[in-house]
């Protein structure tokens, strides 16, 4: 693995979760280029960031859900991307499964669990 800073972009409209997200991963050494709340923000940062690996929340702010990020990336790209989620109905959950996430953790999540994750996505 190289020694540059891996550039992860986090897809969350709650904002006490995206500043606790963000500060975990600068912990864990990570350069957090930007933290979105909806759709639209989220293309636009995936497209001029170019981010390593793409943390989502299924729920997020409008219309369009994080399983549509998702699916905008795997048409895009292939970056790994991990859900982090609540609660979500069944059928969500079938829905963001079928995109083929590198993970899927629930809110709230267990630091060493998601460093370890986290590492083997960007290996």
């Amino acid at each position: 693995m190289s020694n540059q800073v891996k550039r992860i972009l986090i897809v969350e409209d709650e904002e006490s979760i995206a500043e606790n997200l963000t500060e975990l991963l600068e912990l864990m050494g990570y350069d957090v280029c930007k933290t979105v709340k909806n759709y639209q923000m989220a293309i636009e940062a995936f497209t001029q960031n170019d981010p390593d690996l793409i943390i989502l929340d299924i729920n997020i702010e409008g219309e369009k859900t994080g399983i549509d990020v998702a699916g905008y990336i795997k048409r895009s790209s292939n970056k790994p991307f991990i859900y982090h989620s609540g609660a979500i109905a069944e059928d969500m959950l079938l829905k963001a499964e079928a995109t083929k996430p590198f993970a899927h953790f629930m809110k709230p999540t267990e630091f060493a669990q998601m460093q370890n994750t986290i590492e083997q996505a960007l290996r």
